[in-house]
């Protein structure tokens, strides 16, 4: 009769071991999940925010009307872009540049700080749409992609050297042009999606404290 006793509680406990293992799995998979969804939710501002500043920063890569020329002393150039320019009398793009411009430092450091802006930002953007998709990151990974981001808007901002060029300094009208406003929004908005970045990787480090 004991023995009846004993082997009953025995298998009561394995059974109540068993439902807590169970429970603990199943929790764990539920973390899991919400731990994927909250990243997907909350990396989508940042990565919408991407998106516009590559587009922005490509937009400034193309465009002939960085700059607007009303005074050339060469009597050539109506606007000029990073890898185009206007002449005068014909408005569309010519990727041909006059023999009398001068590539200087100034321009070279336009020219490379507009490549290094889309390079570095397109490699943010593609690391957030990779955490988006719910793969499994560590936070502080997260908290890095801020970084090429950042240097992003650093690199969007260094194109307005495009005014310390010799062209633009030798002619009084020379001002920013129609398509100056790209740079500007694509610098802010990878500002802001640096900032963006970081909080969402410091608000999952807190929620993870939490759990």
């Amino acid at each position: 009769m004991m023995f009846i006793v004993f082997a009953y509680t025995k298998a009561k406990r394995n059974r109540s071991a068993s439902q807590g293992d169970l429970d603990i799995q199943t929790g764990d998979r539920n973390g899991l999940k919400n731990g994927h969804f909250l990243r997907g939710t909350l990396i989508f501002i940042p990565l919408c925010l991407a998106a516009i500043a590559f587009a922005l920063s490509v937009v400034t890569n193309t465009s002939c009307r960085f700059l607007s020329i009303s005074e050339d002393r060469f009597g050539e150039l109506d606007t000029a872009g990073l890898w185009s320019v206007t002449y005068l009398g014909d408005s569309s793009c010519s990727l041909s540049f006059p023999d009398s411009f001068e590539f200087d430092s100034a321009f070279t450091l336009t020219r490379v700080s507009a490549v290094l802006a889309s390079t570095l930002g397109g490699i943010g953007t593609l690391a957030l749409l990779y955490a988006s998709v719910g793969v499994s990151a560590e936070t502080l990974s997260v908290r890095w992609v801020a970084l090429p981001l950042a240097m992003a808007a650093l690199f969007q901002c260094l194109t307005f050297a495009y005014l310390e060029t010799d062209r633009c300094i030798d002619n009084i009208g020379c001002s920013l042009g129609d398509d100056a406003g790209f740079p500007m929004l694509a610098a802010f908005y990878w500002f802001v999606t640096a900032l963006s970045t970081y909080l969402v990787a410091m608000k999952e480090s807190i929620i993870s404290v939490q759990n």
